[in-house]
């Protein structure tokens, strides 16, 4: 059952993946969108910012607990690498122009002291779980013999950066009449061997 603080979530979820944007928002306009009264909203968050940090957050923790793909005994590097990708696509459209939130400054700048370190604090936690769930993904290409040796920490970084550079380029500057996801996915996939070999 989703609970009266789900649903402001998911307002403004549904309005980031329309509009992209926040900063005009207003308390009373989230209301509406989530269908809740305005005192509903200050039940849960105490101001405009608070919403919008805790709704990243929130965010954030969703499409971590989908791309993490679980490592058991028997998973091959190239399955787990091309299932964490196709992940990746899968939470793009999911969370759509949520990458361009992020990727600018807008966002953490317009929020106030408290909620913008709140988030920034979360960003970067988030970025040491990525590193380390993509160093052990490629040490099973190591322990099986595809990629040679360990790489160095930036290049485990850069991994994770061409992911998500090909995921935004594929659903916000490849014409619709172009894309194929799948073999988009491949690419991502043949880009990151040849970086790693």
């Amino acid at each position: 059952m989703t609970t009266k603080k789900e649903q402001i979530f998911k307002a403004i979820i549904s309005h980031i993946n329309r509009a992209g944007l926040l900063k005009n928002l207003t308390i009373a306009e989230i209301a509406q969108m989530a269908e809740v009264g305005k005192g509903t909203v200050y039940e849960y968050f105490t101001s405009k910012d608070e919403i919008i940090c805790e709704t990243i957050i929130y965010i954030l923790d969703s499409i971590m607990s989908q791309i993490l793909i679980e490592i058991t005994p028997n998973i091959e590097f190239q399955s787990i690498l091309i299932k964490h990708i196709e992940a990746m696509f899968k939470v793009s459209q999911q969370y759509s122009n949520i990458d361009m939130i992020l990727m600018t400054d807008g966002i953490s700048s317009t929020l106030e002291t408290e909620h913008q370190q709140k988030l920034m604090n979360k960003v970067k936690t988030i970025k040491r779980q990525y590193t380390n769930y993509l160093k052990n993904v490629i040490s099973l290409g190591v322990g099986e013999g595809i990629i040679k040796e360990y790489p160095e920490e930036y290049i485990i970084y850069i991994v994770g950066n061409i992911i998500m550079s090909s995921i935004s380029y594929y659903y916000h500057e490849l014409p619709l009449e172009k894309r194929n996801e799948e073999e988009q996915i491949n690419k991502t996939y043949q880009t990151i061997i040849k970086l790693l070999t």
